[in-house]
Parts: C-alpha cells; sequence; structure tokens
C-alpha cells in the first residue's frame, strides 16, 4: 500500500508500517487530533490516500505523494512547501525533532498533516515513536495536555 517502486528492503518497511498502523489504531498517532482547545473551528478533515504512494526516496512521479523530510534544520523549508500543497501533506522523520519544530508543523492553523511516517532504526525506537507520536497529538509533547490542531 505505501511501498514505493524501488523499496530495497520491503520486510523492514512493512514491518514499520504495520506498527505505525498498531499505533494508529490504537489512537497514538493520528493525523488530525482534533481542535484545540481554543480554536473556534475544527480542521479539515484527513484526506485520505486513494491509489497513491508514498516512496522513502524524493520522488516526483504524479501517483506519488511528496513527503519531506523532517528535521529541525529543514523545518521552515518544509512548513513552506506544506503550505503550497493541497489534498494530502505527508512528512518523513528519521530522527528526533524538537518540540518548536513539531509545533509549527503539527500545530499549524494554515494546514495540516494528513500522514507522519516515522523511521526510527536504534535500540531507543520504541521511545522516540512514543515521543513522535506524543508531538504529534500534543502542543509541546506534553502527553495529554492541548491538542495539536
Amino acid at each position: 500500500m505505501f511501498f514505493g517502486k524501488e523499496n530495497r528492503c520491503a520486510g523492514r518497511s512493512r514491518r514499520l508500517l504495520e506498527c505505525i498502523a498498531a499505533f494508529v489504531t490504537a489512537g497514538m498517532v493520528a493525523a488530525t487530533c482534533g481542535p484545540a482547545a481554543h480554536a473556534a473551528t475544527p480542521p479539515p478533515p484527513v484526506t485520505p490516500a486513494k491509489n497513491q504512494f508514498f516512496d522513502y526516496f524524493i520522488n516526483n512521479t504524479p501517483s506519488y505523494i511528496p513527503s519531506p523530510v523532517l528535521t529541525n534544520s529543514s523545518a521552515h523549508a518544509v512548513d513552506e512547501f506544506l503550505q503550497d500543497q493541497t489534498g494530502i501533506r505527508a512528512v518523513k522523520v528519521m530522527q528526533p525533532i524538537s518540540n518548536q519544530t513539531a509545533n509549527l508543523i503539527f500545530n499549524n492553523s494554515k494546514y495540516h498533516v494528513s500522514y507522519v511516517l516515522g523511521d526510527f532504526e536504534t535500540n531507543s525506537a520504541p521511545q522516540r515513536i512514543k515521543t513522535l507520536a506524543q508531538q504529534v497529538r500534543f502542543i509541546n509533547g506534553q502527553n495529554n495536555g492541548t491538542k495539536s490542531r
């Protein structure tokens, strides 16, 4: 479903997607988590992928959804990129990000991110995924705090 045509490691990617799907199913990661407590109107609903794909690599094939790599140093460029997109918006996170970066992207009133693709390959991956999930769902990553847009 999310596998790119140049996927060199389908087994690992499949396990990663199963893990992400488990987090989404458990409500730990959501593309949109409802309105912030102070928001007058809720954000637009998630735009589901329909016969579209994500690629681990940079890809500009029309049927693939562009998903830039989000890092602390690329946050402002990713923000500008996402503002120019319509429909589905996705980002890849391959290393820990700061709460400031998470707030800029996941609590932005100009757009919502439909998909967050995390890829942590360390022994601390479960904790890093949990931290990322909290950063996506809550302002400043504070579990059960003010929800992100």
